[in-house]
């Protein structure tokens, strides 16, 4: 009975061991089938052997063929316990090594995991990327039992890696991989695989060293930021490393992807606020001048310039009106000042209509804007301020670092530049009506100032003075036309600063050598010559006597009254047309003032109108009795005086009747009224001189 459960046990044991074993299957033995079988195989090898000894020790096999005999049964338990061990043996000693490589295994899994745990949070805890390239070269180094790791970024411009971080090199920045070109490298080959790819290429920029033997790219879809260069003993690089730095690659390259796109939106929410606040300076401002200081604040928060000036064009591109404000913050000196753009950077940009960036500035070499070297500026940025297709203006910023400025401020500059355009445009809108304005208050002064005027040649002069003054002119002549229709006179001649020439002189110049002036006066129309265009010149003859030699633009205005032209006034500039156009408010005024020529001409027509009557009323008065009213008063006095006398005797020698007395009253009266009558009518036509003068000019 004992020995039945001492079978019953052992039997027992084998067969929960086979159990135990196929449920650890797959926890217990993985991957490694071959040994799970054999273990299995033996264990059910030895099962048997227990199951054959329980039933043979209890005679449950008699009547068995085979089995009934003892001796048979110690054979079959023998060959159960031999082919059991063995092939338990045979398992157990494979299952041994693939437990060991397990374990192995598990501790390179540990270790990956906490390398990438740890590349995680540099990620996720750094907004630097380089900070993350470091953390993660540090990580490759320290957990995964790298030799040397290299984190280099991508430049696509240049198509070169450049080194960000360096671990487990003896220097902390080792020389030859400060930059490592791409271009027909097979360094380059493994860059372009989107996998951690062995290296096994010969570019020369490892022949100094020991050449990485993998390749990591930090990139994700096609977008390539990186790579990883790795240098780590062949035999600890399996497949399931690989895919762990294919891994790193790829949650780097995310990462980058990640920091573009927020970059991206600061910059955009930037530029948004930026280009609001530039609205509102824009619309705020009335011209150029006030809004400079907002636009230099604005633009010094932005880009960090130290130095602003806006130049703003004429239609030609050949002038401009440059206002600039220094680091300081105040507006420097030359502003509002016209200047010649030709040879400037200024030119440039009106010509391209493209923005530019100077990394450099030759301050030596380039001369040609002063105020900008004078400034210390060593790197400058240039856009133009666009209005449909045409430059309105040029904005250029500075600053005292060589190579400031990036593409990308370049971009941002431009952007902002055309919202100037509004800003500009009010401006000479606003210019064009101060123009006028000012023209206006000069002519009403004029227009007072002519009864203080004792000649007509004063008038002449203070027309002259106001034409040259107010139009910038070099040169402005006034000429009247003779009576033969076939000569000008001058008569007046003022010119904006000295010339060395003679020109007040009053000469006659007769018109045939005057083609230009004979037209205007033909035509009563005013023209405009410009010497740079080869349908409007005018010869050296006529600019050397009515203007100046070498004048290089003209204007020629008629001064007429009712249909008659009086004289003309003739208007030069020694600077050529695109530095100094005359305009349509300049042709204004000067028709204007030629207007005023007009009256005062008119004026003294009819001042010596006036004096040539005078003159004949104190003849007539010296002779009075040949005047009309003289021969009117003597002829009624003559007849009046006889019909008085012969009244006042009939009166004293007739009767004293009533009827006498009553028609001899009636007599007197009548010629006493007459009498009274014809001396008022002779004191009225003793006027005075002075009232005569008043009346004619009331009349004129």
């Amino acid at each position: 009975m004992p020995q039945f459960y001492y079978d019953l046990l052992f039997c027992a044991i084998f067969i929960a061991v086979l159990l135990t074993i196929m449920g650890k299957k797959n926890s217990a033995f993985g991957n490694d089938r071959d040994a799970y079988h054999k273990i299995l195989l033996g264990l059910i090898f030895l099962t048997g052997f227990s199951v054959v000894q329980l039933w043979g020790n209890q005679d449950w096999f008699s009547g068995m063929p085979y089995l009934s005999d003892p001796l048979n049964r110690k054979i079959v338990e023998a060959i159960g316990i031999v082919g059991g061990l063995i092939f338990l043996l045979i398992g157990v000693g494979s299952w041994l090594p693939s437990i060991f490589r397990a374990g192995t295994n598990k501790n390179n899994f540990n270790k990956r995991y906490h390398a990438l745990k740890m590349i995680n949070q540099s990620l996720s805890g750094s907004s630097d990327f380089d900070t993350a390239l470091r953390m993660t070269a540090e990580c490759l180094t320290s957990y995964l039992d790298f030799s040397r790791c290299a984190a280099m970024k991508y430049s696509a411009r240049q198509d070169c890696l450049h080194l960000s971080h360096a671990s487990g090199f003896n220097g902390s920045e080792p020389v030859g991989l400060l930059q490592i070109p791409l271009v027909d490298t097979d360094l380059k080959k493994c860059f372009e695989n989107m996998l951690a790819t062995s290296y096994s290429g010969h570019d020369p920029v490892f022949e100094s060293g020991r050449k990485p033997e993998y390749i990591v790219p930090i990139s994700i879809g096609k977008r390539n930021y990186g790579a990883l260069l790795c240098w780590i003993e062949s035999d600890k690089i399996d497949e399931e490393m690989r895919d762990f730095l294919t891994t790193v690659g790829t949650i780097l390259g995310a990462s980058a992807t990640q920091r573009i796109s927020h970059k991206k939106q600061e910059h955009l929410n930037q530029q948004n606020e930026t280009s609001s606040q530039m609205t509102d300076i824009c619309n705020r401002s009335s011209d150029m001048q006030q809004a400079i200081p907002g636009l230099y604040k604005l633009l010094q928060e932005s880009l960090e310039v130290e130095f602003l000036s806006v130049a703003v064009l004429d239609n030609t591109g050949e002038n401009m009106i440059r206002y600039s404000i220094g680091a300081s913050g105040r507006m420097l000196l030359e502003k509002g000042v016209s200047r010649c753009t030709r040879g400037t950077e200024v030119e440039a940009i009106f010509r391209s209509a493209q923005p530019m960036i100077e990394a450099k500035v030759d301050m030596e070499n380039d001369l040609n804007d002063g105020l900008f070297i004078s400034c210390g500026m060593k790197a400058r940025m240039i856009a133009p301020v666009m209005a449909g297709q045409k430059v309105m203006a040029v904005l250029t910023v500075g600053n005292s670092q060589p190579g400031f400025f990036s593409p990308l401020a370049l971009e941002r500059l431009n952007s902002l530049s055309d919202m100037l355009a509004s800003v500009i445009q009010r401006g000479k809108l606003a210019r064009i009506t101060e123009e006028r304005e000012d023209q206006m208050l000069r002519l009403q002064l004029m227009e007072r100032e002519m009864p203080s005027i004792q000649s007509v040649s004063g008038f002449f002069q203070l027309a002259g003075e106001m034409l040259t003054q107010r139009l910038s002119c070099t040169i402005a002549r006034i000429s009247l036309i003779n009576g033969s229709q076939n000569s000008l006179l001058s008569q007046n001649c003022q010119t904006i600063r000295e010339t060395g020439y003679q020109l007040n002189q009053a000469k006659s110049i007769p018109l045939s050598i005057l083609p230009w002036h004979k037209m205007t006066l033909e035509t009563d129309k005013p023209m405009l010559i410009n010497q740079d265009d080869l349908d409007s010149q005018m010869t050296d003859g006529e600019s050397s006597a009515t203007l100046l030699p070498g004048i290089k633009s003209a204007m020629l205005v008629p001064i007429a009254h009712e249909g008659n032209v009086r004289g003309i006034i003739s208007i030069g500039e020694s600077r050529n047309w695109n530095r100094r156009s005359f305009g349509a408010t300049d042709l204004v005024f000067a028709r204007d003032v030629a207007a005023k020529c007009s009256n005062v001409l008119k004026l003294k027509q009819v001042e010596l109108d006036r004096d040539h009557f005078r003159e004949q009323w104190q003849e007539k008065a010296v002779t009075g009795d040949d005047s009309s009213v003289g021969r009117w008063r003597n002829q009624m006095n003559t007849p009046l005086s006889s019909i008085i006398g012969a009244a006042e005797i009939l009166k004293s020698k007739s009767p004293e009747d009533n009827f006498s007395i009553k028609y001899h009253d009636m007599i007197l009266n009548a010629a006493n009224r007459i009498k009274s009558v014809a001396e008022e009518m002779s004191g009225q036509s003793n006027l005075s001189e002075t009232e005569v003068i008043e009346s004619e000019m009331m009349l004129g």
